[in-house]
């Protein structure tokens, strides 16, 4: 008997939450989307839930503001972990312009390389 997994995720601003409902049989799945969609239940639902919440990926970077290196996936130099200000933006290339807090260093990074702190 094969088992069913569904996963709804939804975005609401910068937090992302994934729920995955895992099914014991694909009979299990079907009793169940009847119940959500209003139709009068046949039976149990052996059913178990997980759910996960995350923040969305960056899409972009505030000058001025600190980040996180977590990535490398353009190039840069900086390590991972480093804490990094971003002091210009290419908006047109996705582009910023980032340097160590002592202004020793620069690289080019993108939203997707850095997290919030």
């Amino acid at each position: 008997m094969a088992s069913v997994t569904k996963t709804i995720t939804e975005t609401i601003e910068e937090v992302q939450q994934t729920t995955s409902l895992y099914f014991a049989s694909f009979e299990d799945f079907m009793e169940y989307e009847r119940v959500v969609n209003g139709v009068a239940a046949t039976g149990d639902v052996n059913l178990s839930v997980t759910t996960t919440t995350t923040k969305a990926p960056l899409t972009k970077l505030e000058v001025g503001k600190q980040y996180r290196i977590t990535r490398n996936l353009h190039g840069h130099g900086f390590d991972i972990g480093t804490v990094v200000v971003v002091v210009s933006a290419d908006v047109q290339e996705g582009e910023y312009k980032a340097e160590l807090l002592d202004g020793s260093d620069y690289w080019y990074i993108q939203p997707e390389e850095v997290e919030e702190i």
